[in-house]
């Protein structure tokens, strides 16, 4: 569980009964893409990246 109030406060995660591992693994097996999302943003912060680095604007490659 994660706690947090307003965009941008710190957060405490409160489980940490799956490794950082098997969040991903868990992202990749549902069939919900939100849900999906979140835990990757989760399985991010455990791995110690910025909270700010989804946020980034990613470049256009021009290629379909």
């Amino acid at each position: 569980m994660i706690r947090g109030a307003g965009s941008m406060s710190a957060i405490e995660i409160t489980r940490q009964d799956l490794s950082i591992s098997q969040l991903r693994a868990e992202a990749a097996r549902t069939a919900d893409a939100k849900q999906a999302r979140r835990i990757l943003a989760i399985a991010m912060v455990l791995d110690g990246h910025s909270r700010l680095w989804p946020r980034r604007p990613v470049p256009w490659t021009g290629r379909r």
